[in-house]
Parts: C-alpha cells; structure tokens; sequence
C-alpha cells in the first residue's frame, strides 16, 4: 500500500513538474503577439478591424479570447464570415469575408445599402469612415423606393419574402434594362420602376414578373426613342399600355 502511494506521489510531481514546465515554456515573451493580418477585406480598412477586435500586442498568443474576437467581428455589419487563427510564434491571422451591396433601399427617408441576401450592411447617412465608400458605391446600385417600416426585420434585415421580390425583379429586369439606372418604388404591394430618371413602367403586382418582362422587353425593343416614354403600363394581362410625352414636353 505504501508503495503504491509512493508511485502515486512520483508521478504527481512529475505530472506538476511537466506542467509547470510546459506552462513557463508558453509563457515565454517569444509567443507574444507581435503582428496582426487581416485577409479578405475590401471594404473595411485592416486597420479598422484591428481596432475593433482590440487584441492587445504582448499578450500571449495561446491564451487570447479567439471567441471574444469573433464575436466582435461579427458585430459589423459588412462582415458575413470570419475565422482566427495561428501562425507560430508569435502571429494572429484574421480572414473575413464581406458582404457585397447588392441595392439601395428607403424606408422611412433612411438610405439602406443591402447584401443580396437582404441584410443591412450601412446606411448611408451614417456618419463615419465608411461613409464616403457607400456614397460612392451607391451611385451604381439599384434603388428600392418606399419600402415599408414592415419589411425590416429585427433590425437588421428586409423581410425574405420582399426580398425574394425585390432580387428576382431585379435579375430580370437587367436583361432588358442593361446599362439603364432603375428605380424601383413598392407601394401598397404594387411595384413601379423608375428608368433613368425619365419615365415610369408600372408592373404591378409581382407574380407575373417574368410575363411582365417579356412584354417590357419587346415594348422597348420597339421604341427607338426611349425620351418619348411618359410611361408604360403593364400591369394587365394582354393589354399593355404606352403613354407617350406630348411634343410640347419633347421641346422642352
């Protein structure tokens, strides 16, 4: 019995004695943080998410909150996936991937640039280092008018079943419409494009979408002037209408 609990004895101050020496040797400045790397970023700055994450430089590099850091990236909004990870001695790499803004949408006077999922990257108003890169980006994009309070959904996201509208129609507009910028204005379930600035196509209700878009497209296949268009209506079956400007408004 005693010799059992001298063997005991042995192997646990050699178990502590490892331990210890395995802890002192982690614990050594050589594996403190000295270098941050940021990777698939292009909308947010490397620096910006450095100084969101705010992992302090000598601290050790096996015992920071890994969690606490993705937590804190996925916090941003631009942010849709992200990983941490090592790369010994002494270097944390953190790979992101953004989200890409898809439209612009309002929604009680507020400009909201989304992903192609619906969520809200940033609103445009927003005051911030971001500010001037979604003003700019949003000249390019697509825009969504009068998009009810309803549709935005904890906060953060639009509503899947208008968003399922909104990215279908857009999709099939952009074979026909090509380099046009379009509005895109939902009221009272009914959809209203907006072409350039210059004239309306009233769709209506979206389910017939793709029938609609056949119909557009040849429409406008036909007319060579598009400035002409006052607005086409399309909202009924078979029986598409085209209101042109008067020669007075041409004029002008």
């Amino acid at each position: 019995m005693k010799k059992t609990a001298l063997v005991f004895l042995r192997v646990l101050v050699l178990l502590t004695i490892v331990i210890s020496f395995i802890f002192a040797f982690l614990s050594l400045p050589f594996w403190q943080v000295k270098n941050i790397y940021v990777e698939g970023n292009k909308i947010l700055s490397a620096d910006f998410i450095k100084s969101k994450v705010n992992i302090p430089f000598n601290e050790n590099i096996f015992f920071f909150d890994r969690s606490y850091v993705l937590r804190k990236l996925f916090e941003l909004p631009q942010i849709k996936s992200a990983s941490v990870s090592l790369r010994l001695p002494n270097s944390i790499i953190i790979k992101i991937k953004e989200r890409n803004p898809f439209a612009v949408v309002t929604v009680s006077n507020k400009y909201l640039i989304i992903d192609n999922e619906g969520y809200i990257i940033e609103s445009i108003e927003a005051i911030g280092s971001l500010e001037k890169f979604f003003v700019q980006k949003a000249i390019d994009l697509p825009t969504v008018l009068n998009l009810p309070k309803e549709a935005i959904i904890d906060g953060n996201k639009i509503d899947p079943k208008a968003m399922k509208v909104i990215e279908f129609s857009f999709f099939k507009l952009k074979n026909f419409l090509k380099d046009s910028k379009f509005e895109f204005e939902l009221k009272d379930g009914q959809i209203d494009l907006i072409i350039d600035g210059a004239f309306k196509i009233k769709l209506g209700v979206p389910e017939d979408i793709e029938e609609k878009s056949n119909v557009l497209s040849k429409i406008l296949d036909a007319i060579k002037d598009k400035r002409t268009i006052e607005y086409i209506d399309v909202r009924v079956d078979n029986f598409p209408v085209v209101k042109f400007k008067s020669m007075l408004d041409n004029k002008q």
